[in-house]
């Protein structure tokens, strides 16, 4: 019975650990998050493109795209990629979806969006 307390209480110490980090990760996307007056200027029309190709690449088979893969596949940093995302969004290029994110490891569910409001965002589908 002690080794099944003892294994209990390692498990709840593990879950603890992963909801600070998943906690932290949160505030601090809100924190950077930008606002809604930030648009893309024409410099960056090729980034556009890049963002719209990697979307492509990974929508073989669906219209709705996990945002970490799409973050991953870019390898930006997560300002640039954070913005982009809210730019395209403002301009009405593409929809986001909340998703389970239950189903997803704290990497993932890191490197997903989470707008200024806190609403967490696991796919995203680019308007025809």
């Amino acid at each position: 019975m002690e080794s099944r307390v003892q294994e209990l209480e390692k498990k709840v110490a593990y879950l603890e650990k992963q909801l600070n980090l998943l906690q932290d990760i949160i505030f601090n996307q809100k924190k950077t998050s930008l606002p809604n007056d930030r648009s893309i200027n024409s410099d960056e029309t090729i980034d556009v493109r890049k963002f719209r190709k990697a979307f492509e690449s990974l929508s073989k088979d669906s219209k709705e795209i996990p945002i970490h893969l799409i973050r991953k596949k870019l390898n930006w940093k997560d300002s640039f990629f954070d913005k982009m995302l809210q730019d395209l969004l403002d301009k009405d290029n593409i929809v986001l979806h909340r998703g389970d994110i239950s189903t997803l490891n704290i990497r993932n569910l890191s490197d997903s969006f989470i707008d200024a409001s806190g609403e967490t965002f696991v796919n995203l589908s680019w308007k025809e």
